[in-house]
């Protein structure tokens, strides 16, 4: 019955998207032109769907409409969500507006949803975080850095759903092997389907994300993580959240000051990302065709020990301060030799 309901599913997610893709090809409505792009890499003249969170919100909302809580997330992504397709479709270009509107919509999220981070396993911040208002603006300030920077790695094929689905996927095995309650906020059975069959289009230049889908999915999984983890709080420490999710965050904190130490605008986007870089060096020094995808799956690939780690010792806190520490200077390692 459950592989029944499996395929089933699976197959009208198919289909839903190809229909999804195409009304949206023949429309015109929320294109990507690959060739004017300047954080698209070897797509030639392609002009493909946009089609991220549309997709994802319609799907997730199917699985999602009879539970009230996952429900309400879904309503206070829809902004983000709307915000995206303004920003694909050219007609919001400011990134301090985008910067400023993301803000407003996530706090007006944080309050109204009722999401803090629980403090008592963070002795280092647990004062400043028992503050009420300073516990929303840190949280804030910590979404404010997954969007933005899990917006940054979208620039191939894959790259930012199939992290997204490893995220997925250390959930799921903690929740079957170490008895994770998940019971109020499962949305991890939730997402992983739709996002795992958008990731095998996106890896094909079926479609991509866009804007709209990367707000979306980052603000969605963010909210409920730290909602995990406030469920959980005797399960599971406040770093193995921070594992899984330092790439997109060190990713923009890293731009940030590269930029700034270049004298160079923060807002404006550039091909110096450990992404670009390493495509760069697989186009031109070795392989020549889908070299887009192949780039992605290698750093999913060398991502994947990580995530192996940090699930199996999610609830030691030395360890995976010891893992992100490990991540970021294997990252700085390799970003100094591709830039080279």
């Amino acid at each position: 019955m459950i592989l029944d309901n499996l395929i089933l599913n699976t197959l009208l997610l198919v289909i839903f998207l190809i229909i999804l893709n195409s009304t949206i090809s023949k429309t015109k409505i929320l294109l990507d032109d690959s060739s004017a792009s300047n954080h698209k890499y070897d797509l030639g003249k392609n002009i493909i769907p946009l089609s991220g969170g549309i997709f994802l919100f319609s799907t997730i909302f199917y699985f999602n409409y009879n539970f009230k809580s996952e429900f309400l997330t879904l309503l206070y992504a829809l902004p983000l969500l709307i915000l995206g397709i303004l920003s694909d479709k050219n007609i919001l270009n400011s990134p301090i507006l985008r910067l400023l509107l993301q803000a407003f919509f996530i706090f007006l999220a944080i309050k109204f949803l009722n999401v803090y981070i629980i403090p008592d396993r963070m002795q280092f911040i647990k004062t400043l975080l028992n503050n009420g208002l300073l516990n929303n603006f840190f949280l804030l300030f910590c979404l404010l850095v997954l969007i933005n920077g899990s917006n940054f790695i979208d620039g191939l094929n894959g790259l930012s759903s199939g992290y997204y689905i490893l995220v997925i996927i250390s959930i799921l095995v903690i929740k079957k092997n170490f008895n994770l309650n998940l019971e109020n906020n499962d949305f991890s059975n939730h997402v992983f389907l739709p996002l795992l069959i958008f990731f095998l289009f996106n890896l094909f230049s079926k479609n991509f994300m866009g804007d709209n889908g990367i707000y979306f999915l980052s603000f969605y999984i963010g909210i409920n993580l730290i909602e995990t983890f406030n469920a959980n709080i005797f399960d599971l420490s406040p770093f193995y959240i921070a594992s899984l999710l330092w790439y997109p965050a060190f990713e923009n904190l890293f731009s940030i000051i590269r930029r700034l130490n270049l004298s160079k605008s923060v807002s404006n986007p550039d091909n110096l990302h450990l992404h670009a870089l390493l495509f760069n060096k697989l186009k031109f020094k070795t392989v020549k065709k889908n070299s887009n995808s192949i780039t992605s799956l290698i750093i999913l690939f060398f991502s994947l020990p990580g995530f192996l780690f940090s699930t199996i010792y999610h609830n030691e806190t030395i360890i995976l301060c010891f893992i992100i520490m490990l991540n970021i200077i294997l990252y700085l390692i390799s970003y100094q030799y591709l830039k080279k």
